[in-house]
């Protein structure tokens, strides 16, 4: 074989051996810079509000502060209970942005000897169902420090009603007669679900 022949088979080969190189290089060149489709989008000014537990008023209007009231209070046979006891509403409004557990206690001012024997006189019961079931009739004073709570969550904008009603034993003298007892009324509301501490 002469030189020159064998100068032109090196040369071929360099010049495949280069081939195949910048093919690579081409190949690894695109791999690299990514031939996919791709898109991306960003939204700016996003915000994160906590939410609010807020009850509203208690009476039967919702923007009254005046105190609840049970006015004439009479002797009541026990089989009379359910028409004649004076019965008002106590109104647990949720005017916050989340659902709510609550609960209410009633509390009677019993400062005063006079208060005392009176509020082991009255009797009281309530109910969270419309009516349709009462708790054990007790005196307001044994009735006292009960809790009275929710059995469902109260939604947002939501209102339910506590039915209180109150009444003097048919056995209550004439020295009841005229007798006034202030009370307390507390209602605590906590987000719905989440254990009372």
């Amino acid at each position: 074989m002469n030189s020159t022949a064998t100068k032109s088979k090196l040369s071929k080969k360099k010049i495949l051996v280069a081939s195949i190189a910048l093919l690579s290089i081409g190949f690894g060149g695109t791999i690299a810079t990514g031939a996919w489709f791709t898109d991306s989008k960003t939204v700016a000014a996003n915000q994160l509000t906590a939410g609010t537990v807020i009850l509203g008023n208690l009476a039967d209007d919702a923007s009254s502060t005046t105190p609840l009231n049970f006015t004439n209070v009479i002797p009541v046979a026990a089989s009379d209970v359910a028409t004649k006891a004076q019965t008002f509403n106590i109104n647990v409004r949720n005017v916050g942005t989340a659902d709510i557990d609550w609960t209410a206690k009633l509390t009677p001012d019993v400062s005063t000897a006079a208060s005392t024997a009176f509020a082991k006189q009255v009797f009281v019961q309530a109910s969270t169902d419309g009516g349709s079931t009462w708790s054990t009739a007790q005196s307001i004073s044994d009735f006292s420090g009960n809790t009275i709570a929710s059995t469902d969550k109260l939604g947002t904008g939501l209102t339910t009603a506590i039915k209180l009603r109150a009444w003097l034993p048919s056995t209550t003298d004439n020295s009841a007669q005229g007798q006034t007892l202030k009370f307390t009324l507390e209602v605590d509301a906590i987000q719905a679900g989440v254990p009372r501490s």
